[in-house]
């Protein structure tokens, strides 16, 4: 079992968390508090599902969902911020494109576990 700091879709989970934490800084106080941190906490939890996915081999798949649960709640809250004009339009592009990229790891992985 490879470590979960070495897995690919770990290292793309933290690169968009890190970009979004850097998105953060300029964000108005209560978009930052109230949306923001509900983004976040979400990314987070993608990360921690990840090890957990990565650790156990008898509850990877469901780790797995709750992974692909916890993203598309990102993406909605992303979605919500660009309605919002709190981020641009070129910050949610680059964002959006990350969070496929993660969806179709982990949906990729999901799907091998079942075999």
């Amino acid at each position: 079992m490879a470590s979960y700091t070495n897995l690919p879709v770990y290292n793309d989970c933290l690169k968009l968390l890190v970009y979004y934490e850097q998105l953060l800084t300029g964000m108005p106080r209560d978009k930052r508090f109230g949306v923001g941190g509900e983004v976040r906490a979400a990314l987070i939890e993608v990360m921690v599902f990840v090890y957990k996915a990565n650790k156990s081999v008898s509850g990877r798949r469901q780790n797995l969902q709750s992974a692909l649960d916890y993203m598309v709640r990102a993406q909605i809250l992303m979605r919500l911020m660009n309605e919002l004009k709190v981020i641009s339009a070129k910050q949610f592009m680059l964002m959006a494109e990350q969070t496929v990229n993660i969806s179709k790891q982990l949906g990729a992985w999901e799907k091998k576990s079942k075999e």
